[in-house]
């Protein structure tokens, strides 16, 4: 788990993402393009155990970074997303 910054209570950590995103109300297989971005998110100390995230947190937090992505990419729809934090 690569720490950027820590507090006592919290670490800012850094995913990888990588997605298969489309625009939005159809597509054709043609129109489905690769992207790749970084999530920079704070984690609770709480909900790392055994240097492992909580899957309900990351859950959220995989979350936030498709709603993001969906916007960025001009509303567009994320078919596929995951999420790598080293």
């Amino acid at each position: 788990m690569n720490k950027l910054r820590e507090t006592e209570k919290a670490v800012q950590l850094e995913a990888k993402v990588f997605m298969e995103i489309a625009p939005k109300g159809g597509f054709v297989s043609s129109l489905i393009k690769d992207r790749q971005g970084k999530w920079t998110f704070w984690c609770p100390k709480s909900v790392i155990e055994n240097n492992k995230i909580a899957d309900w947190f990351l859950s959220k937090k995989i979350i936030e970074a498709q709603s993001y992505y969906e916007d960025k990419y001009y509303n567009s729809q994320i078919i596929s997303i995951e999420f790598n934090v080293n």
